[in-house]
């Protein structure tokens, strides 16, 4: 039964968590493991697919050009997003290596403290899970080229590759430099509502356009995964510019029924229950708005 479980662990990241990291996907994260899950596949398809296509049959049989390599999750604070991507980037990492590939990978945030504190996540998955090197036995750490916070090295058979298997930073960091063909994350690219202004929103959509999107192929797997700031936040300047090469996942902590889309778990501590949300929405309607419905208002 374990060679079952270490072998489907392998091919399908909702088995990789239930079995490494011990823990059931959440109903409101099914969709984004889907998701994550086809672009591993590279079977996503983006959200203009039916455009033309009115009979798609599917990911397998989908045309070719409504096939994307970019994943945005939209989804409010404490929806356990960053736990779910410091987990895929494990498990692509070990996938890559597994296949004999020499994965790269940038983890992207609003700045480079919490940038180290994901790749930190990644890191120790690789070194300190028992079943993760069960599953992945080629993940193998490579302290000598290097094993801190910021970039760190698995071992490859090139051994001339100056590349970290993966490197970390805030928006504005030295990620820049560097290039990646396994994975880019952007993990919440802007600062809370209280410290967002006209110039970080322009740095972070320009840093994007002219640098970040430049450090990997055309093949290269994005996922943004965000909470919302401001209409013209990072996310919203990409929908609004890139929209068609997007799938766009949106996930409000509110459904249109006013039920909590994670209601409070008492065991964990986590989620939010129904009350709490409609009590936010009366006392801050910009931050309810903006954060937990994903809306946010195109003027303040």
């Amino acid at each position: 039964m374990s060679n079952i479980l270490i072998s489907r662990a392998r091919s399908h990241f909702g088995d990789y968590v239930r079995y490494v990291h011990e823990w059931e996907p959440r109903e409101h994260q099914r969709p984004w493991f889907a998701a994550l899950q086809e672009l591993a596949y590279k079977r996503l398809r983006h959200s203009k697919r039916s455009e033309g296509c009115p009979n798609c049959c599917g990911y397998a049989g989908c045309s070719p050009e409504h096939v994307t390599n970019k994943l945005l999750i939209l989804a409010p604070p404490a929806s356990g997003k960053s736990t779910l991507v410091i987990e895929f980037s494990a498990w692509m990492l070990g996938r890559g290596t597994f296949r004999g590939e020499t994965p790269h990978m940038g983890y992207i945030c609003y700045g480079d403290a919490p940038a180290m504190d994901r790749s930190v996540g990644i890191r120790d998955t690789v070194e300190g899970i028992r079943k993760y090197r069960q599953v992945f036995p080629t993940a193998i750490p490579d302290p000598k080229k290097g094993w801190g916070q910021q970039e760190w090295f698995l071992q490859r058979a090139d051994k001339s590759d100056p590349h970290p298997t993966l490197r970390a930073a805030g928006i504005n960091g030295g990620i820049l430099s560097y290039r990646f063909d396994a994975l880019g994350i952007i993990d919440d690219p802007h600062p809370t509502l209280s410290y967002l202004t006209t110039t970080t929103k322009e740095q972070a959509w320009r840093i994007w356009l002219d640098t970040m999107s430049t450090r990997a192929d055309e093949k290269t797997p994005w996922v943004f995964i965000c909470t919302r700031a401001a209409h013209d936040d990072l996310a919203g300047r990409v929908m609004a510019t890139e929209g068609s090469e997007w799938e766009v996942i949106r996930t409000p902590a509110l459904r249109d029924d006013e039920t909590s889309a994670w209601e409070y778990e008492e065991d964990t501590g986590k989620g939010h229950t129904a009350q709490w949300l409609l009590d936010l929405r009366e006392k801050d309607p910009l931050t309810f708005q903006t954060q937990y419905l994903l809306l946010p208002p195109t003027s303040i």
